[in-house]
């Protein structure tokens, strides 16, 4: 999971379901759209996002971040899936406010929400579809 060059859409700071998670939410978040691969999606590991995203403070724990994940979950702003017992996490809306120009492989399996992203560009779609030569999971 390697942090990627993102754009954050200015529209996230005033997501009123965002912005009640309180600061450690927000940056949470942040940091999961940074984290996720060019679908959306990421490995559902707390301590990873918090090593990630809080890196250098002791001002947030690892039980804020799995908090924030736990709210974010709770107003859908993210999915939990699993394959093959291993969790991941699925940004819902994340084509909303990302738009790789030229998106790459997607890291994680690829489950039945990833494709139901209305803001899921035609070429992106087309992309997981090769990628994944149709096979998706159905979680």
């Amino acid at each position: 999971m390697a942090f990627r060059k993102r754009f954050i859409h200015p529209d996230l700071f005033s997501d009123w379901e965002l912005i009640e998670l309180g600061l450690p939410g927000v940056m949470t978040f942040i940091g999961m759209i940074c984290s996720a691969d060019d679908v959306g999606n990421l490995k559902y590991c707390n301590k990873t996002i918090y090593a990630k995203t809080f890196p250098m403070t002791d001002e947030v724990s690892v039980k804020d971040v799995e908090v924030a994940v736990e709210g974010l979950i709770a107003v859908k702003l993210v999915k939990v899936y699993e394959v093959d017992g291993q969790k991941y996490l699925h940004i819902n809306r994340f084509h909303k406010y990302q738009k790789p120009n030229h998106p790459s492989n997607p890291e994680h399996p690829i489950d039945n929400w990833s494709l139901a992203d209305e803001d899921l560009p035609k070429a992106t779609r087309q992309k997981i579809l090769d990628w994944t030569k149709g096979v998706i999971n159905e979680s």
